[in-house]
């Protein structure tokens, strides 16, 4: 059985989106990931979302801590994970890299977006067809960990 996501989160996904797409308009694109990340903490901190940037995510290798654990770049309301990228194109290891973070943080949900994609825009990601051009892609955790990438 898949995840139902609660409307709750699915009115934080909304607002995060928003705020991306204000981020870039007011922006554009081209400009560094911090740059980003900071505009982005700032639009949703305005929307009243309780903003955590640079998250350590603690990882464990036989139950002994990792020296450099995972760093997410923004944890929203401590329920979506964002992750963001400032490149030409996304590449398969940017969606296994939220998607890791969804798995070792039990989170459910993640953005991934991508400010200097040449189209800006929400898709969805089509493993076997993969279109590396999208702005923003949500990747859905569903119950065993398996994991589906939608808009």
């Amino acid at each position: 059985m898949d995840f139902i996501i609660p409307q709750k989160i699915n009115d934080i996904t909304y607002d995060i989106i928003g705020a991306a797409y204000e981020v870039r308009k007011h922006c554009g694109k081209g400009l560094l990931e911090n740059y980003y990340e900071a505009a982005l903490a700032y639009e949703l901190e305005q929307k009243g979302h309780k903003v955590a940037r640079q998250v350590l995510v603690p990882a464990l290798y036989k139950g002994i801590p990792v020296k450099d654990p995972y760093k997410l770049d923004i944890l929203i309301d401590d329920e979506v994970i964002v992750e963001l990228k400032s490149v030409s194109h996304l590449i398969t290891e940017n969606f296994s890299q939220l998607a890791t973070y969804l798995w070792l943080t039990d989170k459910k949900i993640g953005l991934l977006i991508n400010f200097s994609a040449k189209d800006f825009r929400t898709g969805t990601w089509n493993s076997e067809k993969p279109d590396y051009n999208l702005g923003i892609v949500r990747i859905i955790q569903s119950k065993g960990n398996n994991l589906k990438v939608n808009s």
